[in-house]
């Protein structure tokens, strides 16, 4: 497990107070891409999740926001581990200290693929079936056997294929910088 030496900074944000500035910033972001989602949801024993993130399917994804770059294994065993207890399904996802802007889709953070071990979450924008507009979602590999190259699973629990995907990373990491401006420091007046 990693071990965490700054000091994490409690922020307001959208009249609610985070425990870190980290987790307001991915609150921010989160209401820049349009999902719903619910601060410190509940507890499932070992780890208690950061955001539940819900869809329009009614999916919701568990979210754990760590200031890290990289994946923490240790991280995600409690995470998988204490989902698995619970007999939660659903999504489970892991950010760090900011989505990877440098590829042509951004990678978000890290989530379990086909039940066995973590990899990239991958952050992309489809149509969404519900409004006519592009919505973001996070994607990973389909686990289904029958299905090969370019078709992914959506958070949401929808399939798509690599056609209906797309990156948009410039519009994707100007809304990261327009979360994280919605939280900085600011002096009292």
């Amino acid at each position: 497990m990693t071990d965490y030496t700054i000091a994490a900074i409690p922020t307001l944000y959208n009249g609610r107070q985070y425990r870190s500035r980290l987790e307001a910033k991915w609150a921010a972001f989160f209401d820049l891409l349009g999902w719903p989602h619910e601060y410190e949801p509940f507890d499932l024993g070992k780890w208690s999740p950061d955001f539940r993130i819900l869809s329009q399917e009614g999916v919701s994804a568990l979210v754990e926001v760590k200031p890290i770059d990289q994946e923490d294994e240790a991280v995600t065993q409690r995470m998988t581990e204490a989902a698995n207890a619970a007999g939660f399904t659903g999504p489970l996802l892991l950010l760090g200290n900011c989505p990877d802007f440098s590829r042509e889709i951004p990678e978000i953070g890290w989530m379990p693929h086909r039940g066995l071990c973590w990899g990239s979450a991958m952050l992309v924008w489809i149509i969404d079936p519900y409004a006519p507009r592009f919505a973001a979602d996070i994607l990973e590999f389909s686990d289904d056997p029958t299905l090969w190259g370019g078709i992914f699973t959506r958070a949401t629990g929808s399939i798509v294929s690599a056609t209906e995907l797309y990156g948009y990373r410039e519009h994707s990491s100007l809304l990261w910088a327009r979360a994280c401006n919605a939280v900085q420091w600011r002096p009292e007046e």
